[in-house]
């Protein structure tokens, strides 16, 4: 019987389906970033940007409240983030944004569960708590006590060494 791939076996588009799917199917809407450059005539996108914006829209009395998770996919094992993209990571996290690199789903899931698992829980699937302004500010702090002090970011080991 032939086997699935080690994770040190992964390519990147391998990693970024399994992490897409596993986002996709908890709700969240997936945009695919990306960078361009026409050297003398245009330029989109920021050095370093993130491969995806992941957005969950939030079921609550004020429209477009939502959370939002950026992800750098990587190879499994050998993918490291670039200086313009640990740049990038930094400048966001400053700002409060969630910034993490995925290189496999074990990590990840754990990672999303720590950070994004209240989204699933029974009150908030069956009941559709809703959110007050004064309740998203204690998110924005949580998520911050998560990141030990600063931004919610992934500060695991195996992320941090970008």
């Amino acid at each position: 019987m032939k086997h699935p791939p080690s994770p040190a076996k992964l390519l990147e588009a391998e990693v970024t389906k399994q992490i897409r799917g596993f986002m996709e199917f908890r709700g969240w809407r997936a945009i695919r970033m990306q960078r361009t450059v026409v050297p003398g005539a245009f330029q989109s996108g920021e050095p370093g940007i993130p491969d995806f914006l992941f957005i969950r829209y939030l079921p609550t009395e004020f429209s477009g409240l939502s959370v939002a998770c950026w992800v750098e996919m990587k190879r499994a094992k050998y993918g490291k983030l670039s200086e313009d993209q640990k740049r990038w990571r930094d400048r966001e996290t400053h700002r409060g944004a969630v910034v993490l690199k995925a290189d496999n789903i074990a990590d990840f899931a754990d990672q999303y569960e720590e950070l994004f698992g209240w989204l699933h829980t029974e009150t908030w699937v069956q009941g559709q708590q809703q959110i007050s302004f004064e309740q998203a500010g204690d998110l924005q702090r949580l998520n911050q006590s998560l990141g030990k002090g600063g931004p919610a970011i992934c500060q695991t080991e195996s992320c941090a060494k970008g």
